[in-house]
Order: C-alpha cells, then sequence, then structure tokens
C-alpha cells in the first residue's frame, strides 16, 4: 500500500506532523525526494525524541513508531469516522428521550435536533462520546464532565437556560440538582448504554 503526501496531509494530526511539515525546513527537505512521506515521519520523530523523555516515545500512536504506519493511519481514521457517526445516532436518541422526559416532568423542552444550533448538538455529542469511552462513568461523574465543558464554552450557573447568555440552571454541583434534573442524567446514561449494546 502506497500513500500520497496529499493523503498524509488529509489524516494526520494537524498538531503534530503537519505543525512540523508546515515549516519552510521541512518542506526543503522533502522536496524532490522519491519517498517524501517516509523522510518526513523519520524528521518529526528526531524532533519528538527531543522533547519527550526517554521511554516516553512508546506512548505515541502505533503507526507514529513501528511499521505499517501508513496504514494505520485509514484503519485509525476510519475507525474514529465510523465511531463519531454511531455517536451522533446515539446523541439524536437520547436527545428525543430527554425531550420526552422533559414534557411528561413540565421542564422546559429543547426544540428538535434539526432544529438545534450546532454547539448544543456538539455538546449532546460529547456526553455521548465520554460514556462510550467510558462505560463505567457515573451519572454524577458525567455530569461534572458536562459542566466542564460547558465552562470551557463560556457557560454561566443562571435560572434559566438562555443560550445568547449562555447561562443554564444545571451548571451547578450534582447533590444541589433536583431529583428530576438529575433523573436526566440518568436517564442520558441509561439511554447510551442501551444504544451501545442494542
Amino acid at each position: 500500500m502506497t500513500i500520497t503526501l496529499a493523503q498524509f496531509k488529509k489524516f494526520a494530526n494537524d498538531n503534530d506532523i503537519l505543525w512540523f511539515y508546515n515549516k519552510p525546513k521541512w518542506r526543503d527537505l522533502t522536496r524532490g525526494t522519491s519517498n517524501p512521506i517516509s523522510l518526513l515521519k523519520e524528521a518529526w520523530l528526531d524532533e519528538m525524541r527531543k522533547i519527550y523523555k526517554d521511554g516516553e516515545l512508546d506512548a505515541l500512536p502505533y503507526w507514529m513508531s513501528h511499521g505499517n504506519w501508513h496504514k494505520a493511519i485509514f484503519e485509525e481514521q476510519q475507525k474514529k469516522e465510523i465511531q463519531m457517526k454511531v455517536n451522533v445516532e446515539i446523541a439524536k436518541i437520547c436527545h428525543e428521550a430527554n425531550r420526552q422526559y422533559c414534557i411528561d416532568n413540565q421542564l422546559k423542552t429543547h426544540a428538535k435536533w434539526d432544529e438545534l444550533p450546532n454547539e448544543l448538538q456538539e455538546s449532546i455529542v460529547f456526553g455521548v462520546s465520554k460514556i462510550v469511552n467510558n462505560p463505567k462513568i457515573t451519572a454524577e461523574e458525567m455530569h461534572e464532565s458536562w459542566m466542564e465543558y460547558k465552562e470551557v464554552e463560556g457557560w454561566e450557573y443562571g435560572d434559566e437556560i438562555d443560550v445568547a447568555a449562555r447561562l443554564h440552571p444545571n451548571m451547578r454541583k450534582w447533590k444541589k440538582l433536583s431529583k428530576v434534573e438529575r433523573g436526566k442524567d440518568k436517564l442520558f446514561l441509561a439511554t447510551v448504554k442501551r444504544e451501545m449494546n442494542a
């Protein structure tokens, strides 16, 4: 299997190898060579060895430090893309379950999935991904993770949801949530786990 430099640039991590590639010295290094990707990989690993202590390179992704790395790029990318599609579908199911829960408990209800702002969709997918990557996570831990995610996005506590002002009534510790609000997190967790095992 062969891989072109264009393919490599498409699938490699923008924050590591391509960061080095975009430097003029790396462009000069690979210009005119018959195997620019192999040369670039070795140059990148040399740079990593200067940054990482002895032994820490073992923690790098398989394709960065072993043979057949170009094939592993595609395999890893394909797995991520497939899992992301699955996570999005689970997120849609979770959102609909949450909407029905809110209706049943006379809580403020979000719009349907297709009408949600991208930011809210991404927040729900993030929650799904946390559970998929750590099936043993508890509803309380999931809530804390959700709060951290929201805080990074600039959200704060508010009496009612206000997307424009980035206010949310659930931006507080688990113990301060009402039983009904905790139920939303527990429902979310149970729905993801059910769909994972479907």
